[in-house]
């Protein structure tokens, strides 16, 4: 695509600059060396007078305009605009088309919403022209961004995002240079599938990328061999749509739910997204394997973990204390390093406070170390369950880990959903607990009531197994049960209050977690290492 421009600036010396100085664009769009995106082959520009150019000169942080469309024509158009300080004889001028409309802020653009569905709201061309004194310029600008033209339809009406390591999200623009950045790793949000949808995208600097989509119950990928390349128009043949296909995410595809939750963002952009697993964690003593419960609101899986029985001669373990993955933390000492690594570790109420023994056991669980990163522990990570394989969890050791607690926090306070719905207390089949919304969730699937209200009663939300089976779990919903806690061997407030441990230890005595009950949910709460509490796992996107 080729786009010449006839632009009228200020001049050097004893010229001032001058608004409305009638700067002429003449634009020529054509299959040439480089497709445009459209498939008749043609560029035109929206002629309701909405266009605008952004103008910066080599060197200077101050020689910035606006340039803005003062009359109609669809192949030429004149701009018109003043620059806040007149360029050097000599210097370069830079001019930067953003797509349709006036940019709020011209210095990062943001990509990561692109479910308008007009790809020209996020062009990006630039060109450039020397200053000799003259007010009258003429500039051909190149297209930057990249563009594909896809077929999602395999991923049905659910909203669709593009990730992958070398897709970026936003991008930052250097007036003074020329220049635009990659600048945030995120998610794209495109919107719903569809047989023809066009997605712009940052060019890359890698030789090969692979570009992923996933919607809440559906993945997919594309491998670009040649990479992201600008100005490239990615296509089948001619001028087909690239076919997307996609898998289906299960309940039981690896013990994953459907559903997409972000879990962080940077200014706005989603960087970092998850799914969560099927069940709470729980840990088999006799085959030292780990599984996830077989559903959502199972608070122990079989008769074997009865409340109230001594806890160390359970066989299944689901109430953990925090760090006890089974890996120790080899370094030693004679109090305050981990001592109670393993899954069934438990505390010894019986030992008299201020003795040794006690000491050890009160602080002896997980490694000693507290990291200002908030993921877990930046020595080995061993706070956290997901380096184990779970058997019924994919069996590959390190896909899954807990949140943190910033993660945990972003979910039930910061994130922003479709709906404006995050979580509500519940009873789902006769368990209490807590339900959390997808991004995307819809309120046609289901209503809710008091919602994002923390004070709420469990029996807000009173939910059948069959509602709970086809209208939440199957569009992506997450419950975590009241499942209880343990204190050295005894397990106690099953169906009444909920404890889910995160990554973050607190210093070398305690981790931060999430905790509910009746009338009160904290999302950052303290509490000693040894105590026993549930463990979900997620699954990064």
């Amino acid at each position: 695509m080729t786009l010449v421009f006839g632009l009228s600036q200020c001049k050097k010396n004893d010229v001032k600059p001058v608004a409305n100085n009638g700067i002429k664009i003449t634009l020529s769009a054509t299959y040439g060396g480089a497709k445009t995106v459209f498939d008749d082959g043609s560029f035109t520009w929206n002629t309701s007078g909405t266009e605008y150019i952004y103008v910066g000169c080599e060197g200077e942080s101050g020689c910035i305009g606006t340039l803005n469309a003062t009359g109609n024509g669809e192949n030429e158009l004149v701009f018109s605009g003043t620059l806040t300080t007149t360029p050097a004889n000599g210097a370069t001028v830079y001019f930067f088309y953003l797509g349709n409309g006036e940019h709020a802020d011209a210095t990062t653009l943001d990509f990561s919403d692109q479910t308008s569905g007009n790809v020209t709201d996020f062009h990006i061309a630039v060109g450039s022209a020397t200053f000799t004194g003259s007010t009258d310029f003429y500039a051909t600008l190149q297209p930057i961004m990249a563009i594909a033209k896809l077929d999602l339809s395999s991923f049905g009406s659910e909203n669709i995002y593009v990730y992958g390591d070398e897709i970026y999200a936003s991008a930052t623009i250097d007036y003074s240079a020329g220049t635009i950045t990659k600048q945030t790793k995120g998610y794209i949000n495109i919107g719903t599938g569809s047989a023809t949808k066009y997605v712009a995208l940052i060019p890359s600097t890698e030789s090969q990328t692979t570009v992923k989509f996933a919607s809440n119950s559906h993945d997919g990928s594309k491998i670009f061999g040649t990479g992201i390349r600008a100005a490239r128009f990615y296509a089948l043949g001619n001028n087909g749509a690239l076919v997307i296909p996609a898998t289906t995410v299960s309940i039981d595809d690896d013990g994953i739910v459907p559903g997409l939750f972000s879990v962080a963002n940077t200014n706005g952009i989603v960087t970092k997204m998850v799914r969560f697993s099927k069940g709470n964690l729980q840990y088999n003593k006799t085959t030292s394997e780990y599984s996830f419960m077989d559903y959502q609101y199972y608070t122990v899986e079989t008769t074997d973990q009865n409340v109230g029985d001594d806890y160390a001669d359970q066989n299944i373990i689901s109430l953990f204390g925090w760090g006890t993955t089974g890996c120790q933390d080899t370094r030693t000492s004679s109090s305050g390093y981990q001592t109670n690594y393993e899954p069934y570790s438990t505390s010894i109420a019986s030992v008299a406070s201020g003795s040794p023994a006690y000491e050890i056991n009160k602080y002896g669980y997980g490694p000693d170390h507290y990291s200002s990163n908030e993921y877990g522990l930046t020595v080995t990570n061993k706070s956290d369950w997901g380096m184990h394989a779970i058997t019924n969890g994919g069996n590959t050791a390190g896909s899954w880990r807990i949140l943190t607690t910033d993660e945990w926090v972003y979910v039930f306070d910061t994130r922003i959903t479709t709906s404006g719905v995050k979580y509500a207390k519940a009873t789902v089949s006769g368990i209490r607990g807590v339900i959390i919304l997808p991004d995307d969730w819809s309120t046609l699937y289901y209503t809710l009531e008091s919602t994002n209200t923390k004070s709420a009663a469990f029996t807000s939300n009173t939910i059948t197994l069959s509602d709970w089976n086809t209208k939440l779990e199957a569009n992506g919903a997450v419950f975590l049960p009241a499942a209880g806690c343990r204190l050295g061997h005894t397990v106690s407030s099953v169906n009444t209050q909920g404890f889910y441990w995160s990554s973050s230890c607190w210093y070398n005595t305690g981790a931060k977690l999430v905790c509910f009950n009746y009338d009160e949910f904290y999302t950052l709460y303290i509490r000693y290492r040894f105590y026993g509490h549930s463990v979900r796992l997620v699954r990064p996107v």
